[in-house]
């Protein structure tokens, strides 16, 4: 038992046996020494001195800085310059918080999937039927054991994913990379490859393994499959200047003639305009078997197309990333249904890419009209909180999750889209080494629509 000072001047009673006085001292042991935040004392609610041996300054020093030494070293202050003049000083150590998911319906697309989940006998693996195993033998009856074997029951189809990594695709990479973690944790397929389009040194659209680091680089015609047991799909936003150019058709031409194609679109609908998507088209597909192949679509287009050309091309559904255009494109793939699709057809090259308006605005106020205009009312209300938060996409996703839990990813993509941002140069984007550390700047005077 012993008499230990509090802070408010009393003495109270505190019990301190031996396991607690180790406990003490080891984690006295493992935090790190910080300085004492510097405050600036208000002589208003200074206390008065009094008598008595604690009001000695000599024992009890009032002036932190005069108990640390000259050699020792507090922690480093952080500045920050987020809602102020950026000449507050803060000592502390850093706080490290859950980041919050990019793919926050993962849930239901996993459930979404639930018609791929088929399993068929494999043409390599074999297992003992011992029911037939011992009736065989029995008939036999000369007390000889003859095994049959039976092949085993395996996943039926393999997934290709095929992403994006083209300058544009950059706020989507953990996107991406959760979308791979549940496609392959899921249990639905037997393989998913995982493979990046991207640009090389000479600028010329190649494809490579994995999502991240020096894969090794890949011809379209790896994804090629002729046992009818794999799909597709490339999650791409359809924006950079490669879908235009007709570069990444030719880069999907080498799998789509043999291997089931689907565009999973992390945009929503209201931006597809601004995307090679522009001349979206609603076609009726009709799979009557399983794994149809994208030229084998038995498509109808919509109705107003009757007094009209047909499109030409092969089509590729456009999935929006919802659990919806998921199930529907399982159930086609599994030739289950008959479903109405945003559809793309393949078509000839495009010279210019299409701008989130026509002309860029200079004036705040217009900007402002122009996105309330085509944004959504969530994606307003969260614009609203990320402009009183730091512009870094792993706060903005937490801000997002806490303020609006039931947005979507695709709300936060029409706010990071919109011309409520400040283009970033070319140059400064190559300096930085991850997207999250990305600092988004709104246009001057945006802001104050935002409050």
């Amino acid at each position: 038992m012993s008499k230990s000072k509090l802070g408010n001047g009393t003495t109270e009673s505190i019990n301190i046996d031996a396991l607690n006085a180790a406990d003490i001292a080891w984690l006295a042991s493992v935090l790190p020494t910080i300085g004492t935040l510097k405050v600036d004392p208000d002589p208003a609610m200074a206390t008065p001195p009094t008598d008595g041996p604690d009001s000695n300054s000599e024992t009890n020093p009032t002036n932190p800085e005069e108990t640390m030494g000259e050699d020792e070293d507090p922690t480093a202050s952080v500045k920050s310059d987020i809602g102020g003049d950026g000449d507050g000083v803060a000592r502390g150590v850093p706080l490290r918080i859950p980041a919050a998911s990019a793919l926050p319906n993962r849930l239901e697309i996993s459930r979404s999937l639930r018609p791929l989940m088929e399993r068929i006998d494999s043409s390599s693996r074999f297992t003992l039927d011992e029911l037939k195993t011992a009736e065989i033998s029995a008939e036999k009856g000369n007390g000889q054991i003859i095994p049959i074997f039976k092949p085993e029951q395996e996943r039926w189809l393999d997934l290709c994913l095929i992403v994006d990594r083209l300058p544009s695709m950059d706020i989507w990479l953990q996107t991406a990379q959760e979308l791979h973690t549940l496609f392959a944790q899921i249990g639905v397929f037997r393989h998913v490859f995982l493979y990046r389009m991207e640009q090389d040194y000479k600028g010329k659209l190649q494809l490579r393994s994995g999502i991240i680091g020096t894969g090794r680089v890949c011809s379209g015609k790896e994804i090629n499959d002729c046992s009818g047991r794999r799909i597709s799909l490339v999650f791409s936003d359809c924006t950079d200047d490669q879908w235009y150019s007709g570069e990444a058709h030719k880069l999907i031409e080498g799998w789509i003639r043999s291997v089931p194609t689907g565009i999973l679109q992390p945009l929503p609908a209201s931006l597809w305009t601004t995307t090679v998507l522009d001349e979206i088209e609603y076609f009726l597909v009709n799979s009557q078997s399983p794994i149809t192949r994208n030229k084998d679509f038995e498509e109808r287009v919509a109705p107003y197309w009757r007094n009209e050309a047909r499109p030409t091309g092969t089509p590729i559904p456009v999935l929006p990333l919802n659990e919806k255009s998921i199930l529907n494109w399982a159930k086609l793939t599994v030739g289950k249904g008959t479903f109405w699709f945003p559809g793309y057809f393949l078509p000839t090259p495009k010279t210019a890419a299409i701008k989130y308006f026509e002309e860029e605005e200079t004036d705040v106020e217009t900007i402002w009209q122009n996105f309330c205009s085509i944004a959504s009312p969530t994606a307003q209300q969260l614009a609203a909180y990320l402009s009183a938060s730091p512009p870094v996409l792993p706060v903005m996703r937490l801000v997002q999750k806490v303020m609006l839990p039931n947005s979507r990813q695709s709300h936060l993509a029409e706010v990071l889209r919109s011309p409520l941002f400040l283009d970033r140069d070319i140059e400064e984007k190559k300096k930085i080494e991850s997207v999250d550390q990305i600092r988004f700047e709104f246009m001057p005077g945006v802001q104050t629509y935002l409050n």
